[in-house]
């Protein structure tokens, strides 16, 4: 009787080892790993591009102060009023670089003296031819400008009847703003300086005069 009961104990262990390490044989899948998405790199904004290269036609509005000083006598005196004008001129874009001519022309009736200096008369208008330089910033256009200016004076008071021009140069910077493709607004600091070297036909010397105007603009572009 034992030897039976043991001979069925040894037949069952033997039936289980094989379910056992079944059991064990069985693969075990790794955990799934989700890949690292990397995050987004930021982008600097772009400024809006803007081709300033075309013609324009407009018209200023300016203050302007001008000195006289004589170096004899010690005279520095200044004077101020308005002065407004028209301009027209051509720019050329070249990517971040932008390079034109203009011409302008002011109306004044400003004060060169007060009868105590050679000069006694007013500045009647002021012409200007020049180039610009500026950043093409996309509708916003800063720029320097330099070139010839020309003044033109009437005597008055005892000089009353004399008319002169003096030749000058000019220089200063502004900037444009691009409104629509075709209207801009700016505004300009400008000086000039003019070589007065005789007046009623009589040289005179150590005499200087210059004007500083600061004004606004609008343009038409084609």
């Amino acid at each position: 009787m034992t030897i039976r009961i043991t001979a069925a104990a040894a037949a069952v262990s033997l039936l289980s080892v094989p379910a056992f390490a079944g059991g064990l044989a069985e693969p075990v899948s790794p955990p799934a790993v989700t890949p690292a998405v990397p995050a987004p790199v930021p982008v600097a904004p772009v400024a809006p591009s803007a081709d300033w290269t075309g013609a324009y036609v407009g018209g200023q509005l300016s203050y302007g102060k001008v000195g006289v000083t004589e170096d004899a006598s010690g005279f520095d005196e200044t004077y101020s009023g308005t002065l407004y004008g028209l301009h027209a001129g051509y720019n050329q874009d070249f990517g971040r670089i932008v390079a034109g001519v203009e011409a302008a022309y002011d109306w004044a009736d400003l004060d060169l003296g007060d009868g105590t200096t050679p000069v006694t008369g007013t500045l009647d208008s002021v012409a200007r031819i020049g180039a610009r330089v500026g950043y093409d910033g996309g509708r916003v256009l800063p720029y320097v400008t330099a070139g010839w200016a020309r003044a033109d004076v009437s005597g008055t008071g005892t000089s009353a009847g004399i008319e002169e021009s003096y030749d000058g140069w000019y220089a200063g910077a502004g900037f444009d703003y691009a409104v629509t493709d075709r209207f801009t607004v700016g505004g300009q600091l400008l000086r000039h300086e003019f070589d007065v070297d005789q007046f009623g036909g009589s040289a005179v010397s150590g005499v200087d005069a210059g004007l500083t105007t600061a004004g606004i603009r609008a343009s038409f572009r084609f």
